[in-house]
């Protein structure tokens, strides 16, 4: 389960939407990394223009301490999407690189 891999720390990654009745509202992934990982999502109904007004959020980001996981393992599909969302320490905690820092 995702919510154990994120717990142990498990290099890896997942993708995981958020739907609404049949609507697909957007589209997200974590690459696990060890104590970090890298969160990605995506409006799942955009155009496809260039330049797209529906860009693509990248981040690198710590990820909490592994209790935090382990609590929602026995959780309903709510609390599950709701750790996966929650997964990282508050803002503004980043991690030196590339990825943009949120403001």
């Amino acid at each position: 389960m995702r919510l154990t891999a994120l717990a142990g720390r498990s290099f890896g990654q997942f993708n995981f939407t958020r739907v609404q009745d049949v609507l697909v509202l957007d589209v997200s992934s974590l690459e696990i990394l060890g104590d970090a990982a890298v969160a990605r999502s995506e409006p799942a109904s955009c155009p496809n223009l260039n330049p797209s007004p529906c860009d693509s959020h990248e981040q690198l980001r710590p990820l909490r301490e592994p209790t935090f996981f382990t609590d929602c393992v026995e959780g309903d599909a709510l609390a599950v999407y709701t750790c996966l969302t929650d997964a990282f320490l508050p803002d503004p905690a980043c991690l030196p690189g590339p990825l943009d820092c949120p403001s």
